[in-house]
């Protein structure tokens, strides 16, 4: 089962973000246990998952599984651009990338 992230966790990241710290201990299921999470600029680190800080950008969004955000209706618009602009700008950038490597550019 994935984390569960709450408003009150969710703001614990960002503000230790904002303090530079490397990791905070926090709930990811409803203060059942606690856990350790590596925090990073773009996203933070729990179970070796990579879990962006998307979610601050999209009010009442959160992650059900590693690889799933579940988004308002009326907010899906915005989250499709906010997810997919910055992989179609890694394909572009490695697409240029490889053909500069082989001359074509």
């Amino acid at each position: 089962m994935g984390p569960l992230l709450t408003t009150t966790v969710n703001q614990a990241l960002l503000a230790a973000r904002g303090q530079g710290a490397v990791s905070i201990e926090c709930s990811l299921d409803l203060e059942r246990t606690r856990a350790t999470v590596a925090i990073g600029t773009t996203h933070w680190r729990w179970q070796g998952v990579d879990f962006p800080y998307l979610l601050t950008m999209i009010h009442d969004s959160f992650m059900s599984r590693p690889n799933c955000i579940v988004v308002p209706g009326g907010k899906m618009e915005m989250a499709i651009r906010l997810v997919v602009t910055p992989l179609l700008q890694s394909i572009m950038e490695r697409r240029k990338s490889a053909k500069q490597a082989d001359g074509q550019y």
